[in-house]
């Protein structure tokens, strides 16, 4: 039983990475919804726009606060690069920006 410890930690591990892979990817993809959202508030609604602007960076600083834990390197710099994606789009709609 011993000699599958490790083994069976692996697969735990593995099952981990996925999963907080597929969370980054899900917030990224959300994200990437909202700057759809805040283009359209920008033109129609602009108060709104800061509430998503900020719900925006929020959801940057938690991928790239997460991001650190993925251990494959082209994943992980795939989501960085997605992660840098979204902050342009977002600060490209800034009223700071402007």
């Amino acid at each position: 039983m011993d000699d599958r410890l490790p083994l069976r930690l692996k697969e735990f591990q593995a099952q981990n990475q996925a999963e907080l892979i597929k969370f980054l990817n899900t917030d990224l993809d959300l994200a990437f919804t909202m700057i759809q959202t805040a283009r359209i508030e920008a033109q129609y609604d602009p108060e709104e726009l800061p509430g998503l602007l900020q719900k925006i960076r929020d959801a940057v600083r938690t991928v790239r606060s997460l991001s650190g834990r993925i251990q494959d390197q082209t994943i992980c710099a795939t989501i960085h690069s997605r992660t840098d994606q979204l902050e342009s789009l977002a600060a490209e709609l800034s009223p700071d920006q402007a």
